[in-house]
């Protein structure tokens, strides 16, 4: 067994991003196994986002054991156009 979206947990808080998570496989007693890596435990990584981000509009799916987070720039973030008097 892998991950699944109960075994993850996303924090934004200002423009530190952070995925953690747990992992734990449940193994035949009687199997052989010659190698494993990564087999369980927990994990975390964190990313310094490059912009601020509008929390109210952040999203996330798990699906097929792939995770995608959605993140829009917060609007003090985005360019604006000057009209030039």
């Amino acid at each position: 067994t892998g991950i699944t979206r109960d075994d993850i947990n996303i924090e934004l808080q200002d423009e530190l991003l952070t995925i953690a998570g747990s992992r734990s496989i449940s193994r035949d007693k009687d199997a052989k196994i010659h190698r494993t890596e990564r087999e369980s435990g927990s994990f975390k990584r964190q990313f310094r986002l490059p912009y601020k981000v509008d929390n109210e509009k952040v999203a996330a799916s798990f699906s097929d054991g792939i995770l995608t987070i959605e993140l829009e720039k917060s609007e003090e973030e985005k360019p604006r156009t000057i009209t030039v008097r």
